[in-house]
């Protein structure tokens, strides 16, 4: 399940690619304390997007966590889930072809990539593919 919307910290898209919203869910408070459980901030992004038929999902996060990008439909649904670490620079990168885990082709539309560190949500992003 994708976290609710009242957890997300909105960031301003970049004035290179409008169309990009990156989305941490966790992070320092206002002070600028990470506190004991939370998470370094984390990043999302896919190109391209709008997508057909595959994009790549590239992520940055702490160097080496342990990763998994997961995909949710519409209705918060997980149809698939790609595991994966970060580089020891904390980037990387998968590769979704859009088709579920069964292996099916799914239907164009709006899909949300969530990125998990270490078995935690932590930064999401919308994804567009169309056919």
């Amino acid at each position: 399940q994708i976290p609710p919307d009242d957890t997300v910290v909105p960031r301003r898209p970049s004035p290179k690619d409008p169309d990009r919203r990156i989305e941490p869910l966790a992070g320092p408070d206002a002070n600028g304390d990470p506190g004991t459980d939370a998470p370094p901030i984390s990043a999302i992004g896919a190109f391209p997007n709008p997508f057909n038929p595959a994009t790549e999902i590239r992520f940055a996060c702490r160097p080496g966590a342990a990763v998994a990008v997961s995909i949710h439909d519409v209705a918060g649904r997980e149809i698939r889930r790609i595991d994966g670490r970060a580089g020891g620079g904390g980037r990387g990168s998968v590769r979704w072809d859009g088709r579920n885990r069964a292996g099916s082709v799914v239907a164009a539309g709006v899909y949300t990539a969530l990125l998990q560190v270490d078995g935690r949500p932590v930064a999401r992003a919308k994804l567009v593919l169309i056919r």
